[in-house]
């Protein structure tokens, strides 16, 4: 949680946003893109890097770009 609590403080607008998207991140393991967006509508694949993923935060005032790897379980 600990770089999601210090975007937080950063972005104290936003704050609320990020640790809500923190939550909804840990809470469930998405097995496929599909699935995470049906989470946040925003998701899209960043075009530059395979298996990195964009998420918009607080009303697409943040965005977050993470590496996910969807395992097929």
């Amino acid at each position: 949680m600990e770089p999601f609590e210090k975007v937080a403080r950063n972005f104290p607008n936003d704050a609320d946003a990020i640790i809500a998207t923190y939550k909804q991140l840990k809470e469930k393991d998405f097995d496929n893109p599909a699935e995470l967006r049906n989470q946040f509508p925003s998701l899209d694949n960043f075009k530059y890097r395979n298996k990195w993923w964009v998420i918009d935060i607080g009303g697409q005032n943040l965005r977050m770009i993470a590496y996910i790897n969807f395992v097929n379980k």
